[in-house]
Order: structure tokens, then sequence, then C-alpha cells
């Protein structure tokens, strides 16, 4: 699975953020507010195309997302092990988050007096 995914920041170093249970946390700016958001690992790589992403898997391998770093050609094993890694945790965050909605009785059919 996926351990981290870098990127090139303005000052051509690597920024490295870690997987925390399958998310990838980020500051996003929203208008004048800036936020924390956690995102899975395709939209972390959606939101940094323009930045020359790559993912460290567990057992060490580095792969690059896009080909040469243009954001319009990405390697399709890269991408495969991101689907992979987010179908994974897409699973467990469902069951979860698994909700009971309790029944309430419904009052809509009662007559008019």
């Amino acid at each position: 699975m996926i351990e981290s995914i870098s990127f090139l920041t303005k000052s051509e170093e690597r920024r490295i953020v870690k997987s925390r249970e399958g998310k990838f946390s980020t500051w996003v700016t929203f208008g004048t507010k800036t936020k924390t958001q956690s995102m899975t690992a395709a939209q972390f790589v959606k939101h940094y195309r323009d930045m020359d992403p790559y993912i460290t898997l567990d057992n060490g391998d580095k792969m690059r997302v896009y080909r040469g770093g243009n954001p319009t050609d990405f390697v399709i094993e890269t991408i495969s092990m991101i689907e992979v890694h987010d179908s994974k945790f897409e699973k467990r965050d469902k069951k979860e988050k698994k909700a009971i909605i309790p029944e309430y009785p419904d009052y809509y059919d009662f007559e008019d007096y």
C-alpha cells in the first residue's frame, strides 16, 4: 500500500505527506480561509498534479505518477496502485461509518380533523 506521496514545492524541494489511515492531509484555501483537509490518494494526486507527485510504497519502492512530470500523461501502474489503495480504505470506511437509523412513526397517515 501507499506509505506517502511527495511533490515538488516552489523552492524545488520535495515535500512528503504520510498516509494516515489511508488518507492524506493537506492545506486547502477557500477564499481567504485556509484549513486542513483529508483526501484520498487519487484526490491528493489530482490536487498536486502540476507539482510532479510520486508515491512511496510500504516496501520502499518509489513510483512516479506522471511520466516526465507532465500532468496529462500518467503512468498506468501507479494509477492502478492508487486505485487499489483507495478502494481498500473506502471499504473500511463504509464498514466503520455504517449508521443505524431508528424508525420513527409516520404521522402523515393521520386524517386532518
